[in-house]
């Protein structure tokens, strides 16, 4: 699975951070995808981004990787399609993330029991009703609860709000700034969350 770093470079996502793991053991695996609808002409095309953030133990900072893909709208494409994708995408990277610390678990410093906990998947839906993407909660939520991976939506979900959000929408900017301003961002939103990585 291809990603890239934000200085352009192309990296081969599960040696990657298998690679990353074996450095810095206890480190947690953060997925997040975010879309962007763009309107051109007689076409509507939505990109998607799905972001990795790699958190090092006792620091708020944290090592990106992304992926952006677009897909041409087409008929009737509903809101809650449109986000399902989303949750699709960073299922299928959880998964491939999940299956290449499987494979590699004995040169890592993971309990075989608890390698799931080395993974969370943030989701770029509100628990408060009167937005839009609610619509999607209970669904995905559920679902992904169900494959026993740690869940977290808005306000919680920065690595799918704020870093994936900034990735779908950067296509025409310097890869490089987007990724300062998405660091900023995360550090932000994970200090004031309070919550443990």
């Amino acid at each position: 699975m291809e990603f890239k770093k934000y200085n352009g470079e192309q990296v081969e996502l599960g040696s990657y951070v298998i690679d990353f793991l074996k450095n810095n053991p206890k480190s947690t695996v953060v997925v997040g995808c975010d879309s962007n609808e763009i309107k051109g002409g007689k076409q509507t095309s939505v990109t998607y981004a799905v972001v990795v953030a790699l958190f090092y133990p006792g620091s708020k900072g944290a090592h990106l990787l992304f992926n952006r893909f677009k897909r041409v709208k087409i008929g009737d494409f509903s809101l809650f399609e449109r986000l399902w994708i989303e949750v699709e995408t960073a299922r299928s990277v959880a998964e491939y993330l999940e299956s290449c610390i499987i494979d590699n678990i004995n040169e890592l410093d993971i309990d075989t029991h608890s390698y799931k906990n080395y993974i969370q998947i943030h989701l770029d839906v509100n628990v408060n009703e009167k937005y839009a993407s609610n619509v999607v909660l209970n669904s995905s939520v559920g679902y992904l609860e169900s494959l026993n991976f740690v869940v977290n939506c808005k306000p919680y979900s920065f690595v799918a709000s704020c870093a994936a959000d900034l990735s779908c929408r950067g296509g025409k900017k310097s890869d490089k700034k987007i990724e300062q301003r998405e660091i900023r961002k995360v550090r932000r939103k994970f200090s004031k969350s309070g919550k443990s990585i």
